[in-house]
């Protein structure tokens, strides 16, 4: 292989100007491994319209989701508080009727026919204890 010594081409620069100097007489060899000198430069990626399409598809999902839970959860609550309601109204019910059978009970002419129904007979007058 013939090299001849003004065949070699000129660097570049990155703005496509060719370097001006004036030529020497003697010039020294190239190395053997010269590497081009182009710039690393890598443009930006863009992100492709599948990826931002799957990207909104799984953000609605997830608000999507968060918002049944609460309303899961606003439904039980809503039920929980009706059962607890619906007690409380049976509750209060059986406190009204216990209040009438003692007061029923402790009226005069139910203890007397109570005590006649069990075989008691009355003493007589009644009788009334003066305080110590």
């Amino acid at each position: 292989m013939a090299v001849y010594q003004g065949t070699r081409p000129r660097a570049v620069m990155p703005t496509a100007r060719t370097l001006r100097r004036p030529v020497t007489s003697v010039r020294h060899a190239a190395p053997l491994e010269r590497r081009s000198r182009r710039a690393r430069y890598h443009a930006p990626r863009r992100a492709s319209p599948v990826l931002l399409t799957l990207a909104g598809v799984l953000c609605a999902f997830m608000i999507g989701l968060v918002y049944l839970t609460q309303v899961l959860q606003v439904g039980a609550l809503d039920m929980e508080v009706n059962r607890l309601l619906s007690e409380r109204y049976r509750i209060s019910r059986e406190i009204q009727s216990q209040q009438g059978t003692v007061a029923r009970w402790a009226a005069a002419p139910q203890v007397i026919e109570w005590a006649h129904q069990h075989g008691l007979d009355p003493l007589g007058d009644k009788l009334r204890v003066p305080r110590p």
